[in-house]
C-alpha cells in the first residue's frame, strides 16, 4: 500500500482499505498482493502453527456514491468471495 493509501479495522474480522486514486485493475493489484502476503505469513501461537488466508471485497468509488453506497458493494463482493470457498478476491463494479 502507497502512503496516500488507508487501512484500518472496521468490524470485528474484516479490515477497511481505501485505495485513493485507482482504477478497477489497480485494486485487483493491490488485493491480490495482499492476499498472497496473508497466505505466506503463518501466524504462530503458543507453539501452534497457523496458516492464514483472507476474503477480499472490492469496488471502486464514482461520483454519485456515498459512504453507504461504497461500503454495500464491497460487502457484497466479500460475500460473495467468501461463499465461494473464500480465500479469493470478488471485485463488484460501479
Amino acid at each position: 500500500m502507497r502512503p496516500t493509501d488507508y487501512l484500518g479495522r472496521w468490524l470485528e474480522q474484516e479490515f477497511l482499505a481505501v485505495l485513493t486514486e485507482c482504477g478497477e485493475a489497480d485494486v485487483m493489484k493491490v488485493a491480490e498482493r495482499l492476499r498472497k502476503m496473508a497466505l505466506h505469513a503463518d501466524v504462530v501461537f503458543w507453539g501452534d502453527k497457523f496458516h492464514v488466508t483472507v476474503s477480499i471485497g472490492a469496488t471502486v468509488a464514482c461520483d454519485r456514491d456515498t459512504v453507504g453506497t461504497i461500503t454495500g458493494r464491497a460487502e457484497r463482493a466479500l460475500a460473495h468471495g467468501s461463499g465461494n470457498g473464500g480465500n479469493r478476491v470478488a471485485l463488484i463494479s460501479t
